[in-house]
């Protein structure tokens, strides 16, 4: 599952753990998500969480590795 956490500049990190290496290391990539200026609080969390579920998918389901 990916975690989202709001940033102090209104944009929302959005983090997804791949589990971890052989040096036992936690594997995780991130993106940022800012929204519209003209979104209320409560649409752009729900968008922020819909864009963690899209980038959940590509990274997991499509295996892309950075």
């Amino acid at each position: 599952m990916a975690c989202v956490r709001k940033k102090k500049n209104g944009s929302y990190e959005i983090i997804v753990s791949l589990g971890y290496n052989v040096e036992h290391k936690k594997i995780t990539k991130s993106m940022t998500y800012k929204p519209d200026e003209n979104m209320t609080p409560k649409a752009a969390k729900k968008e922020a969480e819909r864009q963690a579920v899209l980038f959940e998918d590509k990274v997991i389901k499509r295996r892309i590795w950075r």
